[in-house]
């Protein structure tokens, strides 16, 4: 790591380590206003966790498409850029760092143990249908990330009201005291909603965007598995495990669709859903041999 990538990495670190705290704190005290705080603190870190990729970048000459460090690095912001245009957009959503800072915390962490050494693009990342590849698989799991903290949120805004509203009259009247927010109702695409049917209606559509970015994932992916390794399709583990992960979001969104499941089962059901994200981009390398190591090309 450059020096300047070196600093602007702990600073983010340290920052999304403190908005969590906050964060998790505001939950368990049922303290609302603490919310404001660690949104603040979330988005310093996301200004330092941006200057972590412009400083890699320019010491490496190639974006951060290499390896785990730089997927972990480039992955977490793709998620708090999300989360931080929710927030821009529903005000209210600052309780939804709760999941997703965290996350992006531990995701830093995971690449610093990576081995995070600065290095030319090799001759098998030179190809263009691997940008596509990398860059829609930051869109997929970004969208499905975000979709399970938005059920996250659902749930816990079941048996704590309170702290999904966030300050007087941004979400109708407020009981501070109490920790108790009366919501008012919310619009998108020109409906009014309330806000616990508005989290579900945007977790179902953040699924449906990862859905579809995941499909251009996996075609671009084995245009460029073709061309590496000459096959389309080996049924290597990682691909296997992102075929099972795009097809049990087919399952979430046939359900939602035909089924018109609502809720809570929806609810549990993305978070359940996660998990084959999960093991596809994390646990695959550490349990089986796979042609997508980035270690090894």
């Amino acid at each position: 790591m450059a020096r300047s990538e070196t600093l602007f990495f702990w600073i983010a670190v340290a920052l999304y380590l403190a908005s969590s705290v906050v964060y998790i704190g505001a939950f368990a005290f049922r303290r609302p206003r603490w919310l404001g705080l660690a949104l603040r603190l979330a988005l310093v870190g996301f200004a330092a966790h941006s200057g972590t990729i412009v400083a890699r970048w320019v010491a490496t000459g190639h974006p951060p498409v290499m390896r785990d460090y730089e997927n972990a690095v480039a992955g977490a912001w793709v998620i708090v850029a999300l989360y931080v245009a929710l927030c821009y957009r529903y005000r209210w959503l600052r309780g939804l760092g709760l999941p997703l800072v965290p996350l992006a915390m531990l995701m830093l962490g995971y690449g610093l143990l990576s081995n995070p050494r600065l290095e030319p693009l090799t001759p098998a990342y030179k190809s263009f249908w691997l940008a596509v590849h990398v860059v829609f698989a930051w869109f997929a799991y970004s969208g499905y990330v975000v979709a399970t903290g938005l059920a996250v949120l659902y749930l816990l805004r079941r048996r704590q009201p309170g702290l999904v509203g966030m300050a007087n009259g941004e979400a109708g009247s407020a009981n501070v005291g109490a920790g108790r927010f009366a919501i008012g109702d919310w619009r998108l695409g020109g409906r009014r909603l309330p806000a616990g049917e508005l989290l579900d209606e945007l977790s179902y559509r953040l699924v449906t965007f990862g859905f579809l970015a995941d499909a251009v994932m996996l075609v671009a992916g084995s245009i460029w598995a073709s061309r590496l390794w000459g096959s389309y399709w080996a049924w290597d583990p990682v691909e296997t495990w992102s075929l099972i992960s795009w097809l049990t979001y087919a399952v979430y969104l046939h359900v939602r669709v035909t089924l018109r499941w609502r809720g809570e089962r929806m609810a549990w059901f993305a978070i359940a859903a996660l998990s084959t994200v999960i093991v596809s981009f994390w646990g695959v390398n550490y349990v089986a041999g796979t042609l997508h190591s980035f270690r090894s090309i």
